[in-house]
């Protein structure tokens, strides 16, 4: 028996009904409306920027394969790729259903330094705490801790527990060091020794003339290091090298034509490798065995820096229709300032024959917001029934032209103004360098996120007060968030460090070379906001020279030379620090005292 036609169709009209009733109140068909999905402003600047490697610069003049520290590489290191590679991470970690299912939501970059999420609010909070999971776990910090310790008196002792403690309690030539896993870092502490090593002689046209020729030697501790941890949670596996050097004795050699060569004996300790090492427990890399030998010992720790993601910066606007169109003006040259990478220039000693390396090629000034991009995110980031004519807008010359009504201009304004404060984010990094005991500086490490607690801060105060804290030095830089500066301030000193022959129809004249090194405090960092507000990754170059005597000079048959001594404090270092907290960015032995660099960033506000 057949159903009548007519009762069919109720029955497929009320089907329908409950169908749409479905879809009006799932998440899935509210989001078939772009224009009602929230639009959010998200930091990822420390995940997506690329990180230099650090190869050679200045060879010391024992072996011509290995390396003082590094100059700028080539190839950066993304930690987990560059930004378009960080959005499809994102799509596939985080409810990756929503990507598919609702319309209108996306994720696009902003440059390198922004995403501008477009999502349900449950899901732009997911991808806010996935960020956070991720600068937690990608950019962990370690300090590596290098000492050079002389054999303890009647030979080291068999029992390890025995040799730790010896290790311990020697006051020997240190360094500590900070740098994020899986970043090659760098330090030397130690007086650059400038003497005359060799000659060149030039003969042509029945005239010959010898050409001095200075090497450098770089006396003190040199370390090198590369840390990563692997899922075991109390041990890192580290790539180290380290070197230490002393001049035990000099001499001068007379070798003919008026020419006297300098002889000095080095003593040297090297040691290098690739160790799994328990965190927290000093360690010997290896060294000599000897009675009279040294050996090289490393520690290494692992901070522990977590944040809870910020509240994001909503974007999306709405406004009552209706009103008159006209023109309003807005300035935007704060967006369209350019981040800019500057740095500091090489200032150590270098051999006669040294040639120096092509400088460090640095990244490109790119705008924050570029007018067209600005443009695009105004008109994406409000209901596109705005947007229809006669509205319009449009960027030229620093400012923003847009014809609108009174209420859709002021939701723009107030887009800016939300906007502002992230596009010139600019952060004050205070470094001093302060001469301690060793068992303040050992208080100075920090706790588990490297970070001076209030009893450590306090105690710091009273040894200033007390005297016990000498300050040698200190400098601020002011940086904007994504890009790189430097401060210097010092001498820079000029010197002759060797002769030019030259020799034609039996003449020979020479022309004196002068060379130049800076004396002070120089300091280069690059800062990146992370994605929660109270923390910030930091890669900072600092160096402190001092020379504390009048140079030597040696005689050749050219004329005299000098030759500098420097002593010097240079690190390349990376870290998180917490805005406002204090952090041991390096620190070094000087016998009985220590001298640490102490590294305190600051929250500027808007340019």
């Amino acid at each position: 028996m057949h159903r009548p036609r007519r009762t069919i169709h109720v029955h497929l009209l009320a089907v329908g009904l409950a169908l749409a009733g479905l879809l009006l109140v799932s998440p899935v068909a509210r989001g078939e409306d772009d224009e009602a999905l929230p639009m959010v402003l998200l930091h990822v600047n420390a995940l997506s920027r690329g990180h230099e490697q650090h190869w050679g610069e200045a060879p010391p003049p024992w072996e011509a394969d290995e390396y003082l520290f590094g100059g700028t590489g080539e190839e950066p290191i993304y930690p987990v790729g560059q930004v378009d590679e960080l959005i499809e991470m994102i799509k596939t970690q985080v409810e990756p259903a929503t990507w598919e299912r609702v319309a209108g939501a996306d994720i696009r970059s902003q440059g390198e330094r922004f995403l501008i999420v477009s999502a349900p609010a449950a899901t732009i909070a997911a991808v806010a705490r996935y960020l956070t999971d991720l600068e937690t776990r990608i950019l962990r910090t370690a300090r590596v801790e290098v000492r050079a310790v002389a054999t303890p008196e009647g030979g080291w002792p068999s029992d390890g527990d025995a040799q730790v403690a010896h290790v311990r309690a020697s006051q020997s030539p240190t360094l500590s060091l900070l740098g994020f896993e899986g970043q090659r870092v760098s330090a030397y502490s130690g007086t650059q020794y400038a003497y005359v090593g060799g000659y060149r002689v030039n003969i042509a046209q029945d005239a010959s003339m010898s050409q001095p020729l200075v090497h450098v030697a770089n006396l003190g501790l040199i370390a090198d290091a590369l840390v990563t941890f692997g899922d075991e949670p109390d041990t890192a596996r580290i790539q180290i090298r380290c070197h230490f050097s002393t001049l035990d004795a000099t001499t001068d050699e007379a070798v003919g034509d008026k020419r006297i060569l300098q002889m000095p004996v080095f003593g040297r300790t090297s040691a290098s490798g690739l160790l799994t090492v328990p965190l927290g427990a000093w360690r010997p890399v290896g060294g000599g065995s000897s009675d009279d030998g040294m050996q090289i010992w490393i520690r290494v720790t692992r901070g522990q820096s977590s944040g809870t993601p910020a509240r994001a910066p909503r974007l999306s606007y709405d406004a009552a229709p209706g009103g008159t169109y006209t023109t309003h003006a807005f300035d935007v040259t704060p967006f369209d300032h350019a981040v800019s990478y500057r740095q500091a220039g090489s200032t150590h000693l270098t051999p006669s024959y040294w040639t120096p390396p092509e400088p460090a090629e640095l990244g490109e000034p790119a705008p924050l917001f570029p007018p067209e991009n600005l443009v695009e995110l105004i008109r994406a980031a409000g209901p596109r029934r705005l947007w229809q004519d006669p509205a319009s807008i449009e960027a030229r010359n620093g400012r923003l032209f847009v014809r609108q009504t009174p209420a859709v201009a002021a939701a723009i304004r107030k887009l800016l103004a939300t906007l502002r404060p992230h596009a010139a984010e600019t952060l004050t990094v205070d470094a001093e360098v302060l001469d301690v005991s060793h068992e303040l500086a050992e208080r100075l490490r920090g706790g588990p996120s490297f970070g001076l607690d209030a009893g450590t801060a306090a105690a710091l105060t009273s040894a200033r007060k007390g005297g016990q804290a000498e300050r040698l030095g200190s400098a601020t830089v002011r940086v904007l968030s994504g890009g790189s500066n430097y401060t210097l301030t010092g001498q820079e000193r000029t010197y002759v460090g060797d002769y030019s022959v030259k020799i034609a129809q039996g003449a020979a004249a020479s022309t004196p070379g002068t060379y130049t090194f800076f004396d002070g405090l120089r300091l280069t960092v690059a800062a990146e906001r992370t994605s929660t507000r109270d923390r910030v990754a930091l890669h900072v170059e600092f160096q402190r020279t001092q020379q504390n005597s009048t140079a030597r000079t040696a005689t050749t048959p050219c004329g005299p030379v000098q030759l500098p001594m420097l002593p010097m404090l240079r690190t390349r270092c990376a870290c998180m620090a917490r805005v406002g907290e204090t952090i041991l960015l390096a620190a070094t032995s000087r016998g009985e005292r220590m001298q640490v660099v102490l590294l305190t960033p600051r929250w500027s506000g808007a340019r």
